[in-house]
């Protein structure tokens, strides 16, 4: 692997037997003064008042929530310098959230129908404070990386000239690039610095550059019964809610590399000749998550409001009294917002030209929709329960928040009815629109891009008193359609690094799951003291740990068993417990995914 020879070459250590990883082996390697040390704080406080005025229940809740995390940290995960976040108070997230909730709720018609209706309120802002910076190193690992796509061989290669170039390096690629050579081997200098060269593309970036957003929400909504029958009943709920977000940002950036780059390189990266890519290359590693001082001189400021229209209803059924069946159907809504990243600024290409206030509208993400339509049946008998659900859920402008080794890309993901011939499976790089897929190729409509469908079974029984057994299954087929786009609405492409999602189930979704518990609590002696006994199992079948589905994120079937005994009073007024997670040491993959500028 070139990129693991040019990190070895700088001094990485990698504590993985040959190239083969362990994820598993707990041995990490940081930059020497770096740290990942943060401090959170959360607090809040919510006050409840329900007051009964005879033929109806008022209940009012007032909420106020504020949270502030460090996101100091060595974001290259390695001992090399590439990038990190300094611990010097000027890189983290606060929110403060402010909620009202009222509710009045009662029945009529000798309790034929119970009704609900209320109204909730939400403030909330939102301010990161990001001072991401390219390490002391990065320069030198961006230029050894692009000299070794000319050719991998070590010999063109010299970490400690200008542009990580020996004079044999430097002849073959001015050579490669005829005329333009000149040019390409400038940039490549430019990247590593030297003497007469400036400090190139090392420890500079953002210091203390500020997004904010505020969000404010109102919605009404009505949840009513109507018992049309002793056995037969229909549930009704409608909800309307509204969202308005506002978003800002001003930057304090120093990386004066990548206008230089941006200028000196743009007769290449805005024509098609063979040095294009090559020189694209030059100034995405230069600029990359537009890290440009360009950018202290805007304002980015934009906003939107949204409103939807959300509901269920749901017909219930008790055949005989031990049974329940139902069939309902419910649409979601999530709120759109904004990605508070400069890398999304002029979306797949906007690192090779100077970034505008226009770009701020591109950072902005559609409120995510969801239809479900579930059938089911519930039976209760003395000492034994069993449940049985089947469900559909279409998901359209399915939120998908992805780093993609570079920078991190928020898109809506969406399907066409048409085919798209495969041109969303294929992470070839196009020069020109920097992806394969756009909006759909007619004016057909657009359909929804994730569906999750599949069933439910639970059962509980209890043969005496103190013992209950619980088991469960689910089998969720969760899956993204294929001919993907994103959001069709900006005539947005699906990112490259998500060719893999067409036709793939999601990531973190197995299909089979089977839950088991088992409980014992047994009494001790006459005084109301009770023992207590438990263990629960989760099994589940392979998933993809990625949220762009890389075969190396994949995670085998396993199973994670908890257990607890313990001693507990009377009326269980007290308990002492001692627990066990993960008993028997199971390791298992949580999240995996790219680490920053080192994929091959």
């Amino acid at each position: 692997n070139r990129i693991v020879d040019i990190l070895r070459r700088q001094g990485a250590v990698f504590p993985l037997a040959g190239n083969t990883p362990d994820p598993f082996s707990r041995d990490v390697a940081i930059t020497p003064g770096q740290t990942f040390r943060n401090t959170t704080k959360d607090y809040g406080g919510s006050l409840q008042a329900d007051w009964d005025l005879g033929g109806a229940t008022f209940t009012s809740i007032t909420a106020y929530r504020q949270y502030k995390s460090g996101n100091a940290g060595d974001v290259d995960y390695t001992n090399i310098d590439l990038t990190h976040r300094a611990a010097d108070g000027n890189a983290y997230r606060q929110f403060k959230t402010f909620t009202q909730e009222a509710r009045l709720q009662g029945s009529l018609f000798n309790d034929k129908l119970d009704w609900l209706v209320g109204g909730f309120y939400s403030n909330e802002k939102l301010k990161l404070v990001d001072n991401v910076v390219f390490g002391a190193q990065y320069g030198q690992f961006a230029a050894c990386r692009l000299v070794a796509t000319v050719s991998p061989n070590a010999v063109l290669q010299n970490q400690n000239n200008p542009g990580c170039m020996s004079a044999a390096g430097r002849a073959t690629i001015a050579g490669a690039f005829g005329p333009a050579g000149g040019l390409i081997t400038s940039a490549l200098d430019r990247l590593t610095g030297g003497v007469g060269l400036g400090g190139g593309v090392n420890n500079v970036g953002d210091s203390g550059s500020i997004y904010r957003q505020k969000s404010e929400n109102y919605a009404f909504f009505t949840h009513n019964i109507l018992h049309l029958t002793d056995t037969l009943s229909l549930t009704g709920g409608l909800r309307y809610t509204h969202e308005t977000k506002k978003f800002n940002a001003k930057f304090n950036n120093n990386n004066t590399v990548c206008p230089i780059q941006q200028a000196a390189l743009a007769p290449l990266t805005q024509s098609q000749s063979g040095a294009t890519a090559f020189a694209q290359g030059i100034v995405t590693l230069t600029c990359t998550g537009n890290s440009s001082p360009a950018l202290n001189a805007l304002s980015l400021n934009d906003s939107f409001g949204d409103g939807e229209f959300t509901g269920t209803a749901v017909l219930s059924w008790k055949p005989f009294t031990k049974l329940l069946t139902y069939a309902s159907f419910a649409k979601g809504y999530k709120a759109g917002g904004y990605n508070l990243d400069r890398s999304d600024l002029g979306g797949v290409n906007g690192v090779l030209t100077p970034r505008t206030n226009a770009d701020a509208p591109g950072l902005r993400f559609n409120a995510e929709k969801v239809n479900n339509y579930e059938l089911g049946a519930k039976f209760n008998t003395r000492g034994f329960t069993f449940n049985v659900a089947a469900f559909r859920e279409e998901f359209t402008d399915f939120q998908l928040n992805t780093f993609n080794g570079s920078i991190f890309v928020v898109q809506n993901i969406e399907a066409c009815k048409d085919s798209l011939g495969g041109l969303d499976s294929d992470n070839g790089f196009n020069p020109v629109t920097g992806a394969q897929t756009g909006g759909c190729p007619t004016n057909r409509s657009k359909k929804p891009g994730v569906i999750s469908q599949g069933v439910e079974l639970e059962a509980t029984m209890s043969p005496i008193k103190q013992v209950t057994f619980t088991a469960g299954y689910t089998y969720a087929d969760t899956h993204f359609r294929k001919n993907l786009i994103g959001s069709s609405t900006t005539g947005e492409p699906l990112d490259r690094a998500l060719f893999l999602l067409p036709g793939s189930q999601l990531s973190n979704a197995p299909k089979n799951v089977v839950t088991t518990s088992f409980a014992w609590t047994p009494d001790l002696g006459s005084n109301g003291m009770s023992g207590l006994i438990y263990v629960d199992s989760r099994l589940s079948s392979d998933y993809n740990t990625g949220s762009d589905l890389a075969p190396e994120k994949k995670q085998d079937g396993f199973a994670v068993v908890n257990a607890r005994v313990g001693l507990r009073g009377k009326d269980q007024a007290w308990a002492l417990e001692f627990w066990a997670q993960n008993v028997f040491n199971k390791n298992y993959i949580q999240v995996a995914f790219n680490t920053p500028f080192q994929g091959a």
